[in-house]
């Protein structure tokens, strides 16, 4: 046998000593083991799916739904998530007119308390203006009263 046979026996395991019938029983044999333990698997599996499917149907009939129950009330929660989507949305659009309003609001605030804390500071000046010629007006009283003194005082002696 040429060294590139892929059926060559010595390439199987197999040696003069050993016949292909006996491998490929060896082989058969290992194969049916494998497909015995995975035969075995999928009874277990299956007995385990068939509890869990009667444990749901159990849970089901205990709680007297059924698909159509599960889809109206799923069509329900939609319909409240639509509801609730729209009430935020209204929500936002009211929170952006309201801050546009306090904006605006703000600004009208500081432009108000600005003319006021104009007319408040002209006011005072005015006032200020007032005090500091009713001062002036006694300055020159009094001056003239201390001329008028010196003048007397002057005639008397």
């Amino acid at each position: 046998m040429s060294p590139n046979n892929i059926f060559e026996h010595s390439f199987y395991g197999i040696y003069d000593d050993d016949s292909m019938n006996a491998f490929y029983e060896r082989e058969m044999s290992k194969l049916n083991g494998i497909i015995a333990k995975k035969d075995l698997k999928i009874e277990e599996l299956e007995k385990k799916n068939s509890v869990f499917k009667k444990r749901l149907t159990k849970y089901y009939k205990q709680r007297h739904f059924t698909i159509g129950d599960y889809v109206s009330e799923n069509d329900k929660l939609d319909d409240k998530l639509v509801k609730v989507e729209e009430e935020r949305d209204h929500l936002k659009l009211m929170n952006k007119k309201l801050t546009e309003n306090l904006s605006e609001t703000e600004r009208k605030i500081k432009k108000e308390a600005a003319k006021l804390a104009k007319s408040e500071i002209d006011s005072q000046i005015y006032f200020m203006k007032q005090e500091y010629e009713d001062k002036i007006n006694t300055l020159e009283k009094l001056e003239a009263e201390v001329e008028l003194t010196g003048t007397i005082k002057d005639l008397l002696e």
